[in-house]
């Protein structure tokens, strides 16, 4: 049973890839470390809020407003 889960979850690796790749590239380029950014992973769930967050953090918002808007974006689920 568990190979079959593990053989079907490969396309969506393979998605994700990509994407974190593109991440981190976003979030050195604003001059942080990579290691920030896997730890950004593990602790910001929502994919679009990590993407967001990068491009708050380029603009200079705060802590306050990066806050609330992930909580905004995560809000989606509840």
């Amino acid at each position: 049973m568990m190979q079959g889960v593990v053989k079907s979850t490969f396309p969506v690796l393979f998605g994700y890839i990509p994407l974190g790749i593109a991440f981190g590239m976003l979030f050195q380029d604003l001059g942080y470390p990579w290691y920030l950014a896997t730890l950004m992973a593990f602790f910001v769930y929502a994919g679009t809020a990590q993407f967001m967050i990068v491009g708050l953090l380029a603009a200079g918002v705060g802590l306050t407003e990066i806050a609330i808007s992930t909580f905004l974006i995560n809000s989606r689920h509840i």
